[in-house]
């Protein structure tokens, strides 16, 4: 069984099965390094006299990078959080409507995430040799800067979706103007 087999996640490319492969070592790395830190601080377990109080911001910071990869691979599954009342409703009115605004909205999500990786960019240019937390060779910059990479695989699966939807909206306006 490969990773993502059993979720039900759709690989389709080597880059899928990369995307899903970095989600699940970052998320295994933060589990390896809660705990750790649980184990350290309840034994107060020093290695050759080295502390280990940079497990717990390390874990953070991986977490963090690993949600965001996650919501990338939620977005190109098509599983993301969504508010779907409105647009169910307006699917069961007009199919054609319902589609313009998939494309609408997945226009926006596109858009907020290329403003999203201008931003990691910047501020990862800015605070590149920032140190961040008790880490020290972990740097502010470095954070931003995955965050910044987990948003391109963001806006790459979203550009796909938006594709997928104007090739729908076009078959199905070609099909109706044959049915008329």
């Amino acid at each position: 069984m490969s990773a993502g087999e059993n979720l039900d996640l759709h690989v389709n490319s080597w880059f899928d099965r990369g995307v899903i492969i970095l989600g699940t070592l970052l998320f295994s790395l933060t589990i390896i390094l809660a705990t750790v830190q649980v184990v350290v601080r309840i034994l107060d377990i020093q290695v050759a006299g080295i502390p280990f109080h940079w497990t717990e911001p390390l874990a953070r910071y991986c977490l963090v990078i690993a949600t965001y990869v996650g919501a990338a691979i939620a977005t190109r599954n098509n599983e993301h959080i969504k508010m779907d009342y409105f647009p169910n409703r307006l699917a069961e009115r007009s199919p054609r409507a319902k589609n313009i605004l998939d494309i609408v909205v997945s226009f926006i999500i596109i858009v907020f995430g290329l403003i999203v990786v201008r931003g990691a960019a910047m501020m990862t240019s800015q605070t590149w040799t920032d140190q961040f937390g008790s880490v020290q060779v972990v740097t502010s910059g470095m954070l931003y800067l995955g965050i910044g990479f987990a948003f391109v695989l963001l806006v790459v699966y979203e550009v796909g979706t938006l594709v997928q939807l104007l090739r729908s909206a076009t078959s199905n306006s070609d099909q109706s103007g044959v049915d008329a």
